[in-house]
């Protein structure tokens, strides 16, 4: 493919064109001249994502060789775990990633890669995921510059050693926003930064210290609004311990990964104290792998209903309530006073439970005379 007269054009204009082309015609438009292969190149490594070992070593000698195409990069993934490589190979990377001064966005799965550059500051590093490893703290000291970050594994609800020793010092970053994590990590990194949004998860201990994490991230400056919990049981000392340290909390998921239902009516009446202490609470999902038999649907629809009327007369704001049916989320939306309606547009189950609502109303007087108010207003 020829581009003649490009090369006469004005950088703005280039700059344009390449950066809405293809990565095929970038590679050609590399040949037209210095000009526009330095342009090109910035766009090629730009956004990069390496799937495979031999794609990473091959963009590691670049960068490491080429510093033209290190200044470009500003988004990394990689989303595979390399394992049992060559040093080599951890060489070339590690060397690779301490010359990329404009990252921007970095995420990795692999503790062996985050291990290469732990002490490596990234000066306008922002969006960031990496693995739970010991490596993370060095690695936060040097990046006060996030703003979102995930440190996560596969195995999210296993205890691991490797985090259970905690720096003396909380981790200074004055700009992060959000942070996802395990309840460890987050009490030492998000006391005294600005976030507002909030992930956390506890692994499978007999003690969950949902009390302690959630007192140190509390102090956080922006106020947690937005809350995320996952753990590995129903749990009802979970609730306390987020009416006492978040009450201010607007929006609260569970996710509670058990497919056990041992516990799990405690856990939600449990929660209708713990309500009474959330004033602002405008959103509330609650999902579980564990769910009943099909020949019980209709009697855990009957407890869902109830159990949302039960909490949307406690809580006059809670407007939205996620409970799930066969482990499908079904939306609860509160149409007037406490009148609840399943959104039905959502999933197949989500119609079922509505037409299930439709003759439960019209079998009720009661609530055949809150509905029809309802709809009246």
């Amino acid at each position: 493919m020829e581009y003649p007269g490009l090369s006469g054009l004005p950088t703005e204009l280039i700059n344009f064109i390449t950066g809405h082309s293809e990565v095929e015609d970038l590679l050609v438009l590399c040949r037209a001249s210095r000009q526009i292969h330095a342009i090109c190149l910035g766009w090629l490594y730009r956004a990069i994502t390496l799937k495979s070992p031999i794609q990473l070593v091959k963009w590691g000698k670049t960068v490491v060789s080429r510093p033209e195409a290190a200044d470009s990069v500003r988004e990394l993934i990689i989303p595979f775990d390399p394992r049992d490589m060559m040093k080599s190979f951890y060489a070339v990377f590690g060397s690779a990633m301490k010359r990329l001064k404009n990252l921007q966005v970095l995420e990795i799965c692999s503790p062996e890669l985050l291990h290469t550059f732990p002490d490596t500051s990234f000066p306008r590093l922002s969006d960031c995921d990496i693995p739970v490893s010991v490596d993370i703290w060095p690695f936060l000291r040097s990046n006060p510059t996030i703003t979102s970050l995930s440190i996560l594994a596969l195995d999210l609800l296993m205890p691991r050693s490797d985090i259970e020793t905690l720096p003396t010092q909380s981790i200074h970053m004055p700009k992060l926003r959000f942070f996802c994590g395990p309840g460890p990590v987050a009490r030492k990194v998000v006391p005294g930064t600005v976030v507002s949004r909030l992930a956390i998860f506890w692994p499978n201990k007999p003690v969950m210290e949902f009390s302690r994490d959630l007192a140190a991230v509390a102090s956080s400056k922006a106020g947690i609004l937005h809350l995320t919990c996952t753990l590995c049981r129903w749990d009802p000392a979970l609730w306390v311990s987020i009416a006492k340290h978040v009450p201010r909390i607007k929006f609260l998921e569970i996710h509670v990964v058990t497919s056990s239902t041992n516990g799990k009516e405690e856990f939600l009446h449990a929660f209708d104290d713990s309500l009474r202490s959330l004033p602002s609470l405008i959103a509330l999902t609650i999902m579980s792998p564990a769910h009943p038999p099909i020949e019980a649907i209709d009697q855990y629809r009957e407890t869902t209903f109830a159990t949302i009327r039960r909490w949307g007369e406690l809580s006059p704001k809670l407007m939205r309530i996620v409970l799930p049916i066969a482990a499908v989320k079904i939306t609860w939306l509160r149409a007037y006073g406490n009148t609840w309606v399943p959104r039905p547009k959502d999933c197949p189950e989500a119609m079922e439970a509505f037409n299930w609502l439709v003759q439960k109303i019209s079998t009720s007087p009661e609530l055949v005379a809150e509905y029809r108010s309802s709809k009246g207003t």
